[in-house]
This record gives C-alpha cells, structure tokens and sequence, in this order.
C-alpha cells in the first residue's frame, strides 16, 4: 500500500475544492455526465501510474470502485443531486459504477474487454442488471472511514487540480 507520509492528518470534515468544468447550461444531464466522466478518465489515464493510489495502478481493471467514488464525489461538490455508489457480482466478479438521477456512469467498463467503451453514460441496464444482488451507497467517499479510502483524499486533490486546467 502506497504510504500516506507521517504528517498526514485524517480530516472528515475536510471539503475538496470544487472547480467547474465550464459546460453550457444547454447540455442534457447525459451529456454533461459524459464530458465530466470522459475528462476525468483521461485525466486518471494521463497520471504516472507511481502517482495513483494503489487501487488505481491497474486502472481500468480492478478501479472500478475507487474511480467511481473520485466521480461521484466530485459531481456531489459541483451540486449534483442523487449521486449514488452501485455495485453488485456476476458469478465470482464484482463491479461498481455510479449513478446520477438514475443514469448509468462507467468509467472502467472496459476493463471486461475490447467491446466496451472506455466511457459509458447510459440509461440502458441491460448490461449493468447483470450484476446481481446490486447495493446501493452514497457516492463521496467523504462519508466513510475505511483506512484504504483515506489515500483518495490526496489523489483527488491532484486530480481537481487538472480539473481545473482549462
């Protein structure tokens, strides 16, 4: 596991800056979800893989939870509403996604093969239905106190940053 450094301070009541992607008021929710998801998968895609907490290091495979907590918690600061965390299993495989007012945001899709787009933004189910016994979370990682959740406090803050770049 990547170290924190010794002077890292755990802060729940920490709040990440919130810089916007400037996107015309004109844009669908669907298409404003699509340039949100679709920049920061290149951002993530663009980061030293060195930089990454250790979850993310095979990104997209094996990141599906963690990419979709930084999503999430990032539309939630830019004042989205009902931004939800999802996973669920199809046979021994797990997968995570967000949504947001029930629309389907991927951004590791393609990690189950070349036939995926590396960005999905869908209201079609019919792929994610199947994973069963599907649970539902609050989608920022702000709202939780798992120890490994901790390193994304650090790679969102760089992440925001590129963000922010216009």
């Amino acid at each position: 596991m990547a170290s924190l450094g010794s002077d890292w301070k755990i802060d729940l009541e920490k709040r990440l800056p919130a810089p916007a992607i400037p996107l015309p008021q004109a844009h669908s929710l669907e298409e404003r979800l699509t340039l949100i998801g679709t920049r920061v998968r290149k951002i993530i895609e663009a980061m030293p893989t060195h930089k990454r907490p250790e979850r993310l290091m095979t990104f997209p495979t094996g990141s599906c939870g963690d990419c979709s907590m930084i999503l999430g918690t990032y539309l939630i600061t830019q004042g989205f509403e009902n931004v939800e965390y999802v996973v669920g299993i199809d046979g021994e495989q797990s997968h995570a996604w967000m949504e947001c007012e029930g629309i389907i945001v991927d951004i590791t899709a393609d990690q189950f093969g070349p036939n995926f787009d590396p960005v999905i933004v869908t209201k079609d189910r019919t792929w994610h239905d199947q994973f069963q016994g599907q649970q539902r979370e609050v989608c920022d990682y702000r709202e939780y106190q798992d120890p490994t959740i901790y390193e994304l406090y650090d790679f969102s803050e760089s992440l925001l940053k590129e963000l922010s770049r216009n």
